[in-house]
């Protein structure tokens, strides 16, 4: 069995994969995997999005976000498209599923 670093490959590292200025080996090693492709939805990581009510929205189920026309509403998690979840700004107990054609991005 072979051994593996847990640091990351450097340019001075000898199992570098390409010759480059900086990399005096090109020692054959493992076949890097791909990365995978992000999720479409999935928002960035640091800020969260805040969108605003564009008309009122009744849930009709218990997991459904309920709120009225100019609230905002800060995005947690993108579901699909049409359906994101998120939470009223200054109330996170009013949170849930909500349609996202009821709201529009707000530029921070």
């Amino acid at each position: 069995m072979g051994k593996f670093s847990s640091s990351p490959l450097s340019p001075q590292s000898p199992c570098c994969l390409e010759e480059g200025p900086l990399c005096k080996t090109a020692v054959p090693g493992p076949t890097p995997l791909p990365v995978p492709t992000p999720r479409r939805f999935a928002p960035a990581k640091g800020r969260l999005k805040r969108v605003k009510a564009l008309a009122d929205c009744k849930g009709d189920k218990a997991r459904e976000l309920t709120f009225s026309k100019g609230e905002v509403i800060v995005v947690t998690r993108e579901e699909d498209e049409q359906n994101w979840v998120g939470f009223i700004e200054g109330d996170g107990t009013r949170t849930g599923v909500f349609p996202s054609n009821f709201v529009q991005p707000l530029q921070d």
